[in-house]
């Protein structure tokens, strides 16, 4: 499978995740903005090299770290939606859609950009 196809089926993957976030926890900030920063990554891809894979490992890690108190109280025994303690906490949505799905893209964007970059740097592939 070639480096393009990964980061389409990850952008894939994190749109469904944000459908299944809509679904259950109606439409928040993040799953608005987040959607449009992985249509740029679509984007990034058609001008071709390895800006798509690292602009996407970056977004999602970012996307992950900022929803960390989400994934904090998905794991507590007693689960509390961090910005309001009067919204239904949904523990196994937020550690799919918020934690598991953006994390895992970001890992295998980074592994994608950096060894298309190596791929790149070797002599006769330029």
């Amino acid at each position: 499978m070639d480096t393009k196809r990964i980061i389409q089926l990850l952008v894939g993957a994190n749109l469904a995740a944000g459908a299944w976030s809509f679904i259950v926890d109606g439409v928040t900030p993040s799953w608005v903005v987040y959607p449009v920063l992985l249509m740029i990554t679509i984007a990034l891809l058609r001008r071709g090299g390895t800006t798509g894979s690292g602009y996407l490992a970056g977004i999602a890690a970012l996307f992950t770290v900022m929803h960390l108190p989400f994934i904090r109280e998905a794991v507590s025994s007693d689960c509390v939606h961090p910005a309001d303690a009067n919204l239904d906490c949904h523990p196994v949505t937020w550690m799919a859609t918020l934690g598991i799905v953006p994390a895992l893209t970001a890992l295998v964007a980074a592994v994608v950009f950096v060894m298309a970059r190596r791929h790149q740097r070797v002599p006769g592939n330029a």
